[in-house]
C-alpha cells in the first residue's frame, strides 16, 4: 500500500551533505549570502587568480564577477561579511535541496526501536549490560545487538533478511528550489555548573525555514504482511508498528519534548537568548501531539537534533548512562547528560531547537 506524505518544517532542517563551503554576505534588504563558483571563476580568470592571496580573496572576486554557485536568504543578521565552513545542506547536480527518504526512515526507525525497548526493560537493560562488559566495540556499533534483538527474529543471524522496516520503503522528497534554503547561525549552548547555558562558537549552516512544505511518498510492502511471510520472518508481534505508526512516533517526541522542557526549565537563564519562548514553542509542539492523535506525527530529523533525538538513551537509568560516558570517551563531566543544545537564530536574542517537522498523510493508493 502507497502513501503520500505532506510534510511541514517547523523549526530549521538540516539535512547536510558533509561538505563545506564558504560565502560573501551582501547586506539588503533582503541581506542575502552569496556562493562563489570558485572553479568556473579559476577556469575564466586563471592569471588574474594568481594574485590572489585567501580563499576569502578569491570568494570576493569570483562573487564581483558574477561567478555565483547560488544565494541564500539569511535568517538573522550575522555581523560578518565573509563566512566560512558553511555546512551545507544536501543537493541533487542542480543545487536542488531534497530530503532523503533515508533521513526519514533513520528517525522513524529511532522511534520505532524506543518503543520496542520501552515494551521490555529487562531485556533491554541485559543487553546494556552486556554491551559494557565487551571489549573494542566502536560506538556507532554500540546499539547494534540492540537493533537485532528487537528489529529481527530471534536466532537469527543474518539481521538485515529479518529486519521490520525492510517492509518500508521511504522514497525522496520532491526536489525544491534553492531559493528556499536560508543560511542559519546555529548557536551552540552549554550548561554551567551555576546553572547558566552559557552561549559558546556558532556554526553557519544552511537548512529549510519553518513553513516549507514539501511531499514525499511510502510505501509498505504488502508481501511481509502475508500470514506466511510473517510467521517466517518473525514480524507477526510487529505487525502492529506499521498501524500504529503515528502513535509510536508521536509517544517518542512527547517523550523528547517532556525532558527538554523540563532541562530548560532547570537552568537559571540562557546568556543571550529567550529561553520562554523556546518553552512556549515546546509546550505548543505538545499540544499540537494531542490535535494529531492518529492522524500524522510530529518528529525530529536531521543535522544538529541531539543525542536523545538519535538514541534510545532516555530509557537508559543514570548509572548505565555514566558508564556508557566513560566506556565511549563522550565528552562532557556531571551528572547531566548532554548538557550542550544548539539552537538555530531567527534574532538576535532568538533561537529554536533544530529538526521539528509535522507529518500528515494526505493521500492512500491500495495495490492491485
Amino acid at each position: 500500500m502507497k502513501e503520500k506524505w505532506k510534510i511541514e518544517v517547523l523549526t530549521p532542517v538540516a539535512i547536510l551533505d558533509g561538505e563545506e563551503t564558504d560565502g560573501i554576505v551582501r547586506l539588503g534588504p533582503p541581506d542575502r549570502i552569496f556562493i562563489p563558483d570558485i572553479f568556473s571563476f579559476l577556469k575564466k580568470y586563471s592569471e588574474e587568480a594568481k594574485m590572489l592571496h585567501s580563499i576569502e580573496e578569491f570568494s570576493k572576486k569570483a562573487v564581483e564577477k558574477g561567478y555565483t554557485a547560488y544565494a541564500l536568504g539569511i535568517s538573522s543578521s550575522t555581523g560578518n561579511f565573509f563566512i566560512k565552513n558553511i555546512k551545507t545542506f544536501i543537493k541533487n547536480p542542480y543545487y536542488q535541496p531534497y530530503i532523503p527518504g533515508s533521513s526519514l526512515k533513520g528517525s522513524i526507525r529511532t522511534a520505532i526501536l524506543y518503543e520496542l525497548c520501552k515494551k521490555n526493560p529487562d531485556i533491554f537493560e541485559g543487553l546494556v549490560e552486556k554491551l559494557l562488559r565487551k571489549e573494542n566495540i566502536k560506538p556507532t556499533h554500540a546499539d547494534d545487538e540492540i537493533e537485532k534483538e528487537f528489529m529481527g527474529k530471534k536466532g537469527e543471524k543474518n539481521f538485515p533478511h529479518f529486519d521490520f522496516l525492510k517492509s518500508l520503503r521511504i522514497k525522496d522528497s520532491e526536489y525544491l528550489d534553492i531559493s528556499t534554503l536560508k543560511l542559519y547561525c546555529v548557536r551552540v549552548y552549554s550548561l554551567q555548573k551555576n546553572g547558566v547555558m552559557k552561549r559558546k562558537f556558532p556554526n553557519y549552516v544552511e537548512a529549510l525555514p519553518p513553513g516549507t512544505v514539501f511531499t514525499t511518498e511510502i510505501q509498505w510492502e504488502e508481501y511481509y504482511f502475508k500470514e506466511e511471510s510473517l510467521k517466517e520472518l518473525g514480524f507477526k508481534n510487529k505487525k502492529y508498528l506499521r498501524e500504529e505508526l503515528f502513535k509510536i512516533i508521536n509517544k517518542f517526541s512527547e517523550e523528547i519534548i517532556k525532558r527538554e522542557m523540563k532541562f530548560i526549565g532547570s537552568t537559571k537563564y540562557f546568556k543571550n537568548m529567550n529561553k520562554e519562548k523556546v518553552l512556549n514553542f515546546l509546550k505548543n509542539l505538545e499540544k499540537e501531539i494531542k490535535i494529531l492523535e492518529n492522524n500524522g506525527c510530529i518528529l525530529q530529523i536531521g543535522w544538529g537534533t541531539g543525542w536523545f533525538s538519535k538514541t534510545v538513551g532516555m530509557l537508559l537509568r543514570d548509572d548505565l548512562i555514566k558508564e556508557i560516558r566513560r566506556k565511549f570517551k563522550l565528552r562532557g563531566k556531571g551528572p547531566i547528560y548532554p548538557k550542550t543544545r544548539r539552537y538555530a537564530m531567527v534574532k538576535e536574542n532568538e533561537g529554536y531547537p533544530l529538526g521539528w517537522i509535522k507529518i500528515e498523510k494526505i493521500e492512500e493508493v491500495r495495490d492491485e
